[in-house]
C-alpha cells in the first residue's frame, strides 16, 4: 500500500470505531466532497479488490462502497487533524501573550526597585533564571558533551539525507510517527478519537544546549559581572514567576544583547545628527527674527514724525558720544 495511505493507519483505524458518533448524514456529505487523496484510495481498493469476475457480477458494488466509506474516512480525519491544529494554535497564542504579561510586569517591578538598571542586566537576569533548570540538567547528567554533540550532527545529518532510513527504525521501534512534522515537534494530545498519546520531539532543545550554556556564561561576564548573585538575590521571588518562553532562551539573549549594542551605536549616531540638525535649525531661526526685527524697527523709525526722529537720533549721538569718552578714560 502506498506510504501516504498508511502512515496513520492506526489513527484512521480508531477513527473507524467512532464513526458511530457521528451521523449518517454527515458522512454521506464527507463521501461527496473533494478529497486531496482520491487517486490514493482509488489505487489501493483496485489493488486490494482485483476487477475479477465476482466483482464484475455486482457492478463493482463492494468497490463502490469501500471508496465511499474510505473517502468519508479520510475527510472526516483530515477535518479531526485541522481541528486540534486550531485549538493547538489558540492554546500557543494565550501561552506566548500570558509569558509575554509576565515578563513586562517583572521589567516594571525591576525598574521601579533597581533605578536606572540597563534594559540588558534586567534581560540576562530573566534569561539566567529560565535557563537555570536546563543549564543544571546538562551539566548533571550529560557526560562526554563533546561525544554527544557529534551524534547529534550525526542524527541531524541522517534526517536530513535519508529519513526513509529514520522512519524504518521507528516503525521498527513501534514509535507512531503521525505525516505533520509539527504535531511530531510540539503536539503531545489524548482525545476520545485516539487512546495514544505522540511523543513530543525537543530535539531543538539539546541540539542547541552546548550554544546555550556558552553564551549564558558569556552574558554573565559581559552583562552581570560580579554582580550576578545580587541580582538573583533581590529578584529572586520575582524571577521565579517568570515562566520560560522558548526552549532557546541563551540564544535570544544573546541576539538581544547584540540588538542593544546596534541600537545604542545607532541612536548614539542618530542624536549626534539631530544635535547637529538642531543647532542649524536654532541659528536659522535666531537670524531670521534678528532679520524682522530690525525690519520692524526700521518701519517704525520711518513712520515716525521729524521732531521725533530728530529726538531720537540727538539721543543716539549723545549714548555715541558718551562710550567713546569711556574708552579713551579706560
Amino acid at each position: 500500500m502506498a506510504r501516504s495511505s498508511t502512515i496513520c493507519d492506526d489513527k484512521r483505524f480508531n477513527s473507524i470505531l467512532h464513526l458511530k458518533w457521528v451521523s449518517v448524514t454527515q458522512l454521506c456529505f464527507l463521501a461527496h466532497e473533494e478529497c486531496p487523496q482520491d487517486a490514493v484510495i482509488l489505487h489501493d481498493i483496485h489493488r486490494t479488490f482485483p476487477a475479477h469476475e465476482y466483482y464484475k457480477e455486482s457492478n463493482e458494488l463492494g468497490q463502490k462502497s469501500l471508496y465511499r466509506i474510505s473517502k468519508a474516512n479520510e475527510q472526516f480525519f483530515a477535518q479531526f487533524v485541522e481541528e486540534q491544529n486550531t485549538k493547538f494554535d489558540e492554546q500557543q497564542q494565550e501561552t506566548d501573550r500570558m509569558a509575554t504579561a509576565k515578563r513586562r510586569e517583572t521589567f516594571r517591578k525591576m525598574k521601579s526597585k533597581r533605578k536606572g538598571a540597563r534594559p540588558i542586566q534586567a534581560n540576562c537576569a530573566i534569561e539566567l533564571e529560565e535557563n537555570q533548570k536546563l543549564v543544571n540538567a546538562l551539566q548533571t547528567n550529560i557526560v562526554g558533551l563533546e561525544e554527544n554533540q557529534q551524534n547529534l550532527h550525526k542524527l541531524v545529518a541522517l534526517l536530513s539525507e535519508k529519513p526513509t532510513i529514520v522512519w524504518q527504525k521507528l516503525d521498527e521501534l513501534g514509535i507512531d510517527c503521525p505525516t505533520r512534522w509539527r504535531v511530531f515537534e510540539k503536539w503531545t494530545y489524548q482525545t476520545k478519537y485516539d487512546s495514544k498519546k505522540f511523543p513530543k520531539l525537543q530535539m531543538n532543545n539539546f541540539m542547541n544546549a552546548p550554544y546555550s550554556i556558552s553564551m549564558i556564561k558569556e552574558l554573565h561576564k559581559l552583562a552581570m559581572g560580579e554582580e550576578r548573585e545580587a541580582w538573583a538575590g533581590n529578584f529572586r521571588g520575582e524571577l521565579g514567576a517568570v515562566e520560560p518562553s522558548g526552549m532557546t532562551q541563551g540564544e535570544n539573549c544573546g541576539i538581544k544583547f547584540n540588538r542593544l549594542e546596534e541600537m545604542d551605536e545607532l541612536n548614539h549616531l542618530n542624536h549626534c545628527q539631530r544635535s547637529v540638525f538642531e543647532l542649524k535649525t536654532r541659528e536659522k531661526k535666531t537670524k531670521r527674527k534678528k532679520k524682522a526685527l530690525m525690519n520692524m524697527m526700521i518701519a517704525s523709525f520711518l513712520s515716525m514724525p521729524s521732531d521725533q526722529k530728530a529726538l531720537l537720533e540727538r539721543q543716539h549721538k549723545q549714548s555715541a558720544n558718551s562710550e567713546q569718552k569711556k574708552k579713551i578714560e579706560l
